[in-house]
């Protein structure tokens, strides 16, 4: 698993990478909706990344979906910076 911050002058980006499955381009809509899950063979409830959109969406930011350089799923978290960074010119 990889877990990396980074920023840029308007957005704060948070963006968690794992070697797992993955998530099919044909779910990344649905796996943020309640009791959706990808993976049935395994125990869950299908609630995690709902709960995850949910949180996140309470401060205004978004949640996205996509494939990882590790070979499994890339969740990027996005939330608008209460005060840009103000550069001189």
């Amino acid at each position: 698993m990889k877990f990396q911050p980074r920023q840029t002058d308007e957005h704060l980006h948070i963006l968690v990478e794992d070697d797992g499955p993955g998530i099919p381009q044909s779910k990344r809509d649905v796996v943020f909706d309640r009791g959706q899950r990808i993976d049935t063979l395994r125990p869950g409830q299908g609630v995690g990344l709902a709960v995850a959109r949910e949180i996140t969406e309470q401060y205004e930011g978004k949640i996205v979906a996509g494939d990882s350089l590790l070979g499994g799923a890339r969740m990027e978290v996005i939330f608008g910076r209460q005060h840009p960074i103000q550069r001189d010119e």
